[in-house]
């Protein structure tokens, strides 16, 4: 019967008069009016009946489960008023920071500064891998100029890594150099041919490696690089310091309307403190 009852409501929009009970629990009851169920005209019926029948037996749960609360919480638990009170207060506080933040926080973190705090702080930003400034070529072993390209990777001239691209590209192999950024040596070693045992050891060893495989040669060109243990290069953690100088001027703001607030209410005699008599 509540099927069917169900299915008349949610499908045919009619409207009725008074209240049309569908559930009660113990002294609550649930009517049709009251449903909040997110229907759309565009359902079908029988999505409607689904919707309409979670979101009931949702409520019958959640009227079970407040009843054993109420019987079987101590008072002290079930007194929440205070707690209902400082969140409000805690929310109020959180949102009126925000906007004043908003209002008066400069976003603006100069290179300068980033700078600074990483001189400073150097020895908060070690690295624990290798990293490094490199290029990469991987060509197919039927070139028989690797010698050629290897001597092109090794220049500095930049005419020289134009041929070697074109280089690269004529005979279908691979040229990259990581947009000319600081990459983890690992990052570049899962493109060669077999497990690198002593990265540190090869990195220093000299400035173009040559790998190779039963198909390609590969070329690795290492312009500069940092070995575990050492401070990492600032391009990898200027992001994070500026989000650190950031909080930092944050804090520094709220401390500052903090102080301000309690003197403006000081000076207007808006606190009165009352020692302790014995």
């Amino acid at each position: 019967a509540l099927l069917a009852v169900l299915l008349v409501a949610c499908s045919s929009g009619e409207s009725h008069e008074g209240k049309q009970p569908i559930v009660q629990v113990f002294d609550k009851t649930l009517y049709f009016e009251d449903l909040e169920t997110g229907l759309t005209k565009n359902m079908s019926p029988e999505d409607s009946l689904a919707i309409t029948q979670n979101t009931i037996e949702l409520w019958i749960k959640k009227q079970l489960l407040l009843n054993k609360a109420e019987i079987n919480l101590p008072e002290r638990q079930k007194d929440i008023e205070r707690n209902v009170e400082d969140y409000r207060a805690s929310l109020l506080i959180y949102r009126y920071k925000q906007e004043f933040l908003k209002q008066k926080l400069d976003t603006t973190i100069t290179n300068s500064e980033i700078e600074e705090y990483y001189k400073k702080n150097s020895e908060s930003f070690k690295i624990n891998r290798e990293a490094v400034i490199a290029e990469f070529v991987k060509l197919p072993k039927t070139v028989d100029k690797i010698g050629e390209a290897k001597k092109m990777l090794n220049s500095e001239d930049e005419e020289d890594t134009k041929k070697l691209k074109a280089f690269c590209t004529e005979f279908e192999g691979i040229y990259d150099d990581f947009s000319g950024s600081w990459i983890m040596f690992s990052e570049i070693s899962n493109l060669l041919p077999s497990k690198i045992k002593n990265p540190e050891k090869l990195i220093k060893s000299a400035k173009v490696l040559k790998f190779e495989d039963d198909n390609f040669y590969y070329l690795v060109k290492i312009s500069d690089y940092r070995l575990r243990g050492q401070v990492r290069p600032l391009i990898f953690v200027k992001e994070q310091i500026g989000s650190v100088l950031l909080n930092k001027r944050k804090l520094s703001l709220i401390e500052e309307l903090e102080k301000n607030i309690i003197n403006n209410a000081e000076d207007h005699k808006q606190i009165k403190r009352f020692g302790n008599k014995k």
